[in-house]
């Protein structure tokens, strides 16, 4: 278990970090949201999340550094990091895995919508995204997410 205590006080609320060095199935660039993968019982690989991937068992991480196939690349699991979001992602608003594969989107808000209802909320942007594709600083937990709707 990570302990996510924070580690300053109300006047800036930050927490501790938790990061892993991965195998980089293809290639990655700093800001994408990456799905972590098991090989031999261990974690050991990843790859850009798929398009509106919010499977609530998978980890997900977010690149710190660009990689090419092959290259170790240091991911963030739990803290708070800079994402690439897709433009409707805004201030305060709970994200998922958007619908562009390795940005992130604003959650789902319907319980009742079968196709969105079970999805792991990995983050909460902590500004606003200006355009598709920018770096947006976030507080992120890709293990165990901070809600899911309908739980």
């Amino acid at each position: 278990m990570v302990n996510v205590a924070p580690t300053q006080g109300p006047a800036g609320l930050s927490f501790a970090e938790q990061i892993g060095v991965f195998d980089a199935t293809g290639v990655i660039s700093a800001g994408d949201l990456v799905k972590v993968s098991i090989s031999a019982g261990v974690y050991r690989r990843v790859a850009r999340t798929a398009s509106g991937d919010g499977t609530p068992n998978h980890v997900i991480g977010v690149a710190l550094a660009d990689a090419a196939v092959g290259d170790r690349v240091t991911v963030g699991l739990k803290g708070q990091f800079r994402v690439k979001c897709a433009a409707a992602v805004d201030e305060g608003i709970a994200f998922i895995v958007s619908t562009v594969a390795a940005q992130a989107g604003p959650a789902p808000t319907n319980p009742a919508d079968a196709g969105t209802a079970y999805v792991k909320h990995i983050g909460i942007a902590l500004a606003s995204t200006d355009s598709a594709g920018d770096l947006t600083e976030c507080l992120f937990d890709g293990i165990n997410g901070f809600a899911a709707a309908g739980n």
